[in-house]
């Protein structure tokens, strides 16, 4: 399984995440929260989807410039760092990507 299907799998979670917390009773406890609780989980699949395409067009691109080793490299480790940030924030709102 490579980076772009561990990424869009992740999404998928992270989408059917955003819909289970949606719909809690923590919706009618405090409505405020809980409308700005899905807008910040709204916002973690959009910048998810985001670092998906992202990737994977600079690693078309890397690809069909036959480049070295060391810009795939570096390209993975980017995408490794941006997605553990994006996890990071995304179990600060309660959920497991």
């Amino acid at each position: 399984m490579n980076d772009n299907e561990n990424i869009r799998k992740y999404v998928g979670i992270a989408s059917t995440a955003v819909g289970s917390v949606i719909a809690t009773a923590g919706q009618f406890i405090d409505p405020a929260k809980a409308r700005q609780r899905a807008i910040d989980l709204k916002n973690l699949g959009v910048k998810l989807e985001v670092l998906e395409t992202e990737s994977k067009i600079t690693y078309v691109g890397l690809k069909t410039n036959g480049t070295e080793v060391e810009p795939l490299i570096a390209l993975n480790k980017k995408l490794l760092n941006d997605f553990a940030a994006l996890r990071k924030e995304a179990y600060d709102l309660g959920v497991e990507v």
